[in-house]
């Protein structure tokens, strides 16, 4: 790639992006972060396709707390869990 007379913020930009990307570590926190987003996401979607309203704010409110989409699936489940005798 032809580089020159290209602003010299924007070629250090793609030798981190670079960089970055090829360091395996990295990649992978980024993959986990993209699959936690996509596995919200995937959430918030389906509680809007159900009109389940109410749990879609549940859901929310547990992200802006910091939950992971596991706290979020466990929640969940406890509250759908059968009472044993």
């Amino acid at each position: 790639m032809d580089l020159a007379g290209i602003d010299p913020v924007f070629v250090k930009a793609v030798d981190v992006l670079a960089k970055f990307s090829a360091d395996d570590y990295n990649r992978m926190l980024y993959e986990a972060r993209l699959k936690e987003w996509r596995d919200n996401q995937s959430r918030i979607d389906g509680a809007r396709k159900e009109g389940q309203e109410e749990r879609l704010d549940e859901i929310l409110d547990l992200m802006k707390k910091g939950y992971t989409s596991t706290d979020i699936e466990n929640h969940f489940r406890k509250q759908t869990r059968p009472a044993t005798a």
